[in-house]
């Protein structure tokens, strides 16, 4: 793939959550294409002062010429990669900070639900508690009507047993002096 100013240009990335800013990576792009061109240029312009020098049979000039391009073509890239080095340590540090913030921010929402949630667990165990309370008075009051309902129905039923058991005792004994007589 050849650089060329077109292809800085046009070129697209993919947005991500914590990337890079588009804005720096654009002005970037765009001094790194200025910088290509220039680099082209100058570049060009060694080519034609070699072509020149060539045609003149002079052969120091061309190598001169020659030195003189790479030196520039080195500097123009260095310079670059300099930028290119400042502007994704700018971006890391950004980065950090939004991830720092970030962090700091899910902390105390965090804290805040705990808190929530603390308060809420007390108020429900406090409404158990005093319905528990409530529904063992209730228990312990209905027990005791239930127990002495019982304890009085077992009562009339023994009277009512020990009524029938002397009536049936004296009814044997009737009907045992009625077989006697019929004796």
């Amino acid at each position: 793939m050849e650089l060329s100013t077109d292809l800085l240009a046009n070129v697209t990335f993919r947005e991500q959550w914590r990337g890079y800013s588009p804005d720096q990576v654009d002005e970037f792009l765009e001094r790194l294409g200025v910088a290509i061109a220039e680099l082209k240029e100058r570049v060009a312009a060694a080519e034609r002062k070699a072509v020149e020098a060539e045609a003149a049979n002079d052969q120091d000039e061309i190598m001169r010429t020659l030195v003189l391009a790479q030196r520039t073509a080195s500097a123009a890239v260095d310079e670059a990669r300099q930028d290119a080095a400042h502007i994704v340590a700018e971006a890391e540090a950004a980065k950090a900070d939004r991830i720092r913030e970030a962090d700091e921010a899910a902390e105390g929402r965090l804290a805040e639900s705990e808190a929530t949630a603390e308060a809420r667990l007390a108020d429900v165990e406090s409404s158990t508690s005093a319905r528990i309370a409530e529904v063992e008075a209730s228990t312990s009051a209905r027990i005791a009507e239930v127990e002495e309902a019982a304890t009085a129905r077992l009562a009339d039923a023994e009277a009512t047993a020990a009524a029938m058991l002397t009536a049936a005792e004296v009814r044997l004994a009737e009907l045992e002096e009625e077989i006697a007589r019929r004796e």
